[in-house]
């Protein structure tokens, strides 16, 4: 059967990539349309397919930071395509085509897509190929979800959060640029989402941290029944989230990140959350304390170019 691996077209590509993704994993891993589209359409410069008569049989999708470091943040094979070789034809293409862009560095999952972290580990078939083609095995990620109605916060981290001295409220339209700033200073790998969420002056969902006025800290929040919130099928509509929580290093130890998670907790449960979901979390046990478990766990993998 003859194969073509070509550039993704966003326009008369889209609707069959949504096909795709639900014949490979939509059992596994349910998406609704917008929050899948919200995740790929805007690295669809970056992404490959693979056709076999006519029709798309896979899909490699990518960003690039416009740097030094690319990433296949998902790699799709339809059911009926598996075992003829297209994982390890897009992945060759894929790397040939960051070497273009003169990447040093490719890897699997994280990046600006916010997608998956790394390698899911439903997905071993994926580490395999990866470790098959040179790419080496970093640490593990989880994805954390906590049952608000049965969550409860230690009396020593209340007691802490108490004594932090850190003003926690809203950001406002006027702190867009004390937004953008910190991020740039602190966590640069952050400052594209934060600056598309300034840009979309969603302000109500950027909760802020600050010592004598000035911003020491962030937490951006994703309330229930966001459309665009990617696993919002797979947990249920009543499921917000909150990520990026980011303190200036000179004030960390003086559980302002403590304070930034509960406080968004008791937002999202206004706002009718009845569970929160956590993304690419390195320290569980951090977040074991305020109820979350684990979900989902990946594979950090990475390759040099």
């Amino acid at each position: 059967m003859s194969i073509q691996i070509r550039s993704y077209e966003p326009t008369s590509d889209r609707d069959a990539a949504f096909q795709l993704w639900q014949a490979a994993l939509g059992e596994v891993w349910p998406l609704y349309p917008v929050a899948f589209y919200a995740k790929f359409d805007p690295h669809a410069a970056h992404h490959l397919v693979a056709v076999a008569q006519g029709k798309l049989a896979g899909l490699a999708a990518q960003s690039w930071d416009g740097r030094l470091r690319g990433h296949i943040f998902a790699l799709l094979i339809h059911p009926d395509h598996r075992s003829e070789g297209l994982e390890s034809m897009l992945l060759a293409a894929a790397t040939q085509h960051f070497r273009s862009l003169d990447v040093k560095e490719l890897r699997f999952g994280g990046g600006e897509s916010y997608f998956w972290p790394g390698v899911p580990a439903d997905q071993p078939y994926v580490r395999h190929l990866l470790e098959q083609n040179g790419w080496k095995a970093g640490g593990q990620i989880a994805d954390m979800v906590s049952e608000l109605a049965i969550s409860h916060v230690p009396v020593d981290i209340l007691d802490r959060i108490a004594r932090s001295s850190a003003t926690l409220r809203l950001a406002t339209p006027k702190d867009g640029p004390a937004i953008l700033a910190f991020e740039e200073e602190h966590f640069p790998e952050w400052r594209l989402a934060a600056a598309t969420q300034v840009e979309h002056e969603d302000f109500a969902n950027i909760l802020l941290a600050e010592l004598d006025g000035t911003v020491v800290g962030t937490n951006f929040l994703t309330s229930p029944r966001d459309p665009t919130f990617i696993w919002g099928r797979a947990l249920g509509d009543d499921c917000a989230a909150y990520g990026a929580i980011g303190v200036s290093e000179a004030l960390r130890g003086r559980y302002i990140g403590y304070a930034l998670a509960v406080r968004a907790a008791e937002i999202l449960q206004a706002r009718r959350a009845t569970k929160i979901f956590l993304g690419w979390v390195f320290s569980t046990e951090w977040y074991g304390r305020l109820g979350f478990q684990v979900w989902k766990t990946y594979q950090e993998m990475s390759a040099g170019l």
